[in-house]
């Protein structure tokens, strides 16, 4: 090989994109470390420049380049069957790393489903009965979990840029109930609600949607668990009756003289709730019996 060759080749390698300059960084590395049947056509001067040259390239690739735009790998989908019935999909498209995990039911039909999907940018998890209901859900964030679950992509990542440089749409190790295929930008056919899945402002705002549901059927679950208490509770008051309605020991009704000896009953270190048993005595009563040493006071 001439120096002319060695220095066109060179000039190929590095006016090619930069992912596929680091794919071929090993064929520069055997270069630089030729044996001595090589080094006889090559001066040691001209191999230390090549060597300064190729790193230099690298170092500022790789400092300014984003890592998902750096490693983005083709438009794919994986499946794979796990021992325990799992059935794990995996979608990349266009940024956006989405898994769908498919978990059995008790029943032969039903199953949940959960969604993780994450732009770089945010991570949204949601769970999903067998009708497709949002079960629970939550979105974060947090770099630190984005690159953990963008991780996890690795392997199939990996295999996807195999079939990507082969020019090929094979499925891959089918014998282990894994298959990973590319895919054209809008297929997402073997996903159920695949564009759903994708869509994380959806998503997201779907997730709000049901916090607030959640929040509000709680409240409305407390009021009316505050109003049945209120029936067994003098009018006028909040602490004559079974039980209180307020848990602040400040908080009088507009009956106060009345309210705050009932509160002192209440707060009596041996006292009998209205219709409740202590002691050995049945307090038929709607209001809280106290010990004679209370009332005394």
């Amino acid at each position: 090989m001439s120096r002319d060759g060695l220095r066109d080749g060179g000039a190929v390698q590095r006016r090619k994109a930069a992912p596929i300059l680091i794919g071929r960084l090993p064929h520069f590395l055997k270069l630089f470390t030729a044996d001595a049947a090589h080094a006889s056509l090559i001066t040691h001067t001209s191999q230390l420049a090549m060597r300064q040259v190729a790193f230099v390239v690298f170092i500022i690739y790789t400092l300014c380049t984003p890592v998902i735009t750096r490693s983005r790998p083709p438009n794919l989908i994986s499946q794979r069957v796990l021992n325990d019935g799992e059935v794990e999909k995996r979608i990349y498209r266009d940024g956006t790393f989405a898994l769908e995990t498919s978990v059995p039911g008790p029943g032969s039909t039903s199953q949940l489903r959960l969604w993780q999907v994450s732009n770089g940018r945010q991570f949204i998890q949601t769970i999903l009965d067998s009708r497709g209901k949002i079960v629970d859900c939550e979105f974060s964030s947090d770099k630190l979990e984005i690159e953990e679950f963008i991780s996890t992509f690795d392997g199939v990542v990996t295999r996807a840029r195999v079939l990507a440089e082969d020019g090929t749409i094979l499925e891959l190790e089918r014998g282990m109930n894994w298959t990973i295929r590319l895919t054209p930008v809008d297929d997402n056919n073997d996903v159920v609600d695949g564009d759903l899945l994708l869509d994380v402002k959806t998503l997201r705002a779907e997730c709000k949607q049901k916090h607030v549901t959640v929040k509000a059927r709680m409240a409305k679950f407390k009021k009316g668990m505050r109003n049945k208490r209120d029936v067994f509770i003098y009018p006028g008051t909040n602490w004559c009756g079974v039980g209180a309605t307020t848990e602040r020991y400040n908080e009088l009704g507009f009956n106060a003289a009345a309210d705050r000896c009932c509160r002192q009953h209440d707060f009596c270190s041996h006292i009998i709730e209205g219709f409740s048993s202590k002691y050995n005595i049945f307090n038929y009563r709607l209001h809280t019996i106290s010990h004679c040493d209370c009332d005394e006071r």
